[in-house]
């Protein structure tokens, strides 16, 4: 709107002059003066927006991502107990008092309330709290579940994240595929679908932004399925704001906007870890073993622990990380490749970089003496210095599933 538009300073005149004529035959009060003080200034502490979850609308903290993916646990926490008064299911109110308690780390209290009643939202959360807990029975807990209410996608869904705890990618691919079939739930086949690169993801996009769940969780999506770099770029740089480590990977692997304090307040993530000890590894800031100080069942953690052992002469190590990685996860390509910048540790520069670089040789098999042999070969025959040779491995990165359960897994799986 035009707002030097002369017809509207005439209107905004004759309204100006029928108040001050309205306050004369005291029809309407005058508007109070505006004091010249300054206004005060309270600081907000949590900086972090609210989430907009409610507790009517939530059975399980499956339920939480689809309102809210990215809001903290602290403004979950809030959210839940502002709308709790509104529900009047009495289940429903025992649930998402357990949702609180799991949610402030009180895992002992969450159990017991997942206890009271026997229905199969109760028997999700009890199992997802062993998992997070880490009970030595949380395997044997879901095969029980799985056998006694195969016909319900929670049971399979449980194993699948317990598969993701434990390691087993395959495994949990397939549990992960059977809870999509039963629930017909768009988002889970969506993300299924980005992992497995099926052509099926682009159609179901739209469908799923349509029914308005898991925001964050989408706009991640749509980096995998695009795979357009300036797109990339534009996502993770809306994502970067978000107090979230899967938003915060996203943002600093695809916009290259890392900071190195992530390493600090998201250290349970293993991403944002990896990004950090491959940056320090190639300019030799690297402090300690990272062998010693990781923690996790992630395959790109093992891939990277078997490049740094490589890096460092200790091949025995590096055969050791790569016999684990190939085991795990479905390798597309192994290759060297003409790096034009010069390599200073071989391998690392695919932790904190979205790649696809051009082939100068495949690998038939991710070992130390299959890299050096080949990669001696080709220096030989390219007359190429071994500081312009690097290697890349493409392989379907089961973090896709992980992404679904979002930041919560990996919190309570690896957080202090």
């Amino acid at each position: 709107m035009d707002f030097e538009d002369p017809k509207l300073k005439n209107i905004l005149k004759l309204k100006e002059a029928f108040e001050k004529e309205l306050v004369k035959m005291g029809k309407l009060k005058p508007k109070p003066k505006t004091s010249s003080s300054k206004p005060s200034v309270k600081l907000n502490i949590d900086i972090a927006p609210a989430a907009t979850v409610s507790a009517t609308d939530t059975w399980t903290v499956l339920d939480l991502n689809r309102q809210d993916y990215d809001a903290t646990d602290a403004s979950i926490i809030k959210a839940l107990r502002q709308s709790l008064g509104k529900v009047g299911d009495i289940r429903q109110r025992t649930i998402v008092d357990g949702i609180i308690k799991l949610l402030q780390g009180d895992y002992e209290s969450a159990k017991d309330v997942f206890s009271r009643f026997d229905g199969d939202e109760f028997r999700y959360m009890l199992g997802v709290t062993k998992l997070y807990s880490g009970d030595p029975d949380t395997l044997s807990y879901a095969v029980k579940f799985l056998k006694e209410r195969s016909t319900v996608f929670y049971p399979y869904l449980l194993m699948s994240e317990v598969m993701m705890g434990l390691g087993r990618y395959s495994d949990a691919e397939k549990f992960f595929e059977a809870a999509a079939k039963i629930s017909r739930d768009i988002y889970l086949h969506l993300v299924l679908g980005v992992y497995r690169e099926e052509p099926s993801a682009r159609k179901l996009f739209p469908i799923a932004v349509n029914k308005r769940g898991y925001k964050s969780l989408l706009a991640i999506m749509s980096i995998f399925i695009e795979k357009n770099l300036e797109k990339a770029k534009k996502i993770a740089e809306s994502l970067s704001k978000r107090e979230n480590s899967c938003c915060r990977y996203i943002a600093s692997f695809w916009g290259n906007s890392f900071r190195s304090e992530d390493s600090q307040k998201f250290g349970f993530c293993p991403r944002i870890t990896l990004m950090k000890w491959a940056k320090d590894f190639e300019e030799g800031r690297l402090e300690g073993d990272p062998r010693k100080a990781s923690k996790w069942n992630d395959p790109f953690s093992d891939l990277f622990l078997a490049l740094y052992s490589f890096d460092i002469g200790e091949y025995n190590s590096a055969d050791e990380y790569f016999r684990k990685f190939e085991s795990s996860v479905k390798i597309k390509k192994r290759y060297l490749y003409r790096s034009g910048k010069m390599v200073k540790k071989h391998g690392m520069t695919m932790f904190y970089e979205p790649m696809d670089p051009e082939p100068l040789v495949e690998i038939s098999v991710l070992s130390s003496s299959e890299i050096r042999k080949t990669m001696d070969r080709v220096s030989k025959e390219m007359k190429l210095g071994k500081e312009h040779i690097d290697i890349y491995v493409d392989f379907r990165d089961p973090e896709i599933l992980k992404l679904f359960f979002g930041q919560r897994h990996c919190s309570h799986l690896y957080g202090d």
